[in-house]
């Protein structure tokens, strides 16, 4: 699940962003980004293709893995970011949601449409029950 892999994803999502886009400034990381490096052999190149089409055509290919690059390092940073949002508060809730259900089926079913068909049965049941005192007050009425 990806609640119990939070850090894991966390870790490697923060790591390929940094790989890929830089590492943040604080950390001073000197180690060139993957678009840094796209960008430095596209800037190598400007001064040439205009002498050669294939050279051109790798410059355009170059920009295009540019961008490339450049979007999937914001993704990665929106996606770091969601999973610092969704927290261990979150966890939480789905941990103790699941221990109701294993719960619910020790008492009512091995599976959960049996506790799903207790709770229709027993709505049904409670209705019944709800309906019959206002049937037995209109019998004495009379």
């Amino acid at each position: 699940m990806r609640l119990e892999n939070l850090e894991s994803l966390r870790d490697a999502a923060r790591t390929a962003q940094a790989a890929v886009a830089g590492a943040d400034a604080a950390l001073a990381d000197d180690a060139p980004s993957a678009v840094a490096l796209v960008e430095d052999a596209s800037q190598a190149l400007v001064p040439v293709t205009d002498q050669d089409p294939e050279l051109e055509e790798i410059g355009r290919q170059l920009s295009e893995v540019s961008t490339l690059l450049t979007d999937a390092g914001n993704q990665l940073g929106v996606y770091a970011a969601g999973l610092d949002e969704s927290g261990p508060e979150r966890l939480a809730e789905v941990h103790a949601r699941r221990a109701e259900l294993d719960r619910l089926m020790r008492l009512y079913g091995t599976e959960i449409t049996d506790v799903l068909q207790w709770a229709e049965e027993s709505r049904a049941r409670l209705d019944s029950c709800r309906a019959t005192p206002d049937a037995s007050k209109s019998s004495r009425s009379r």
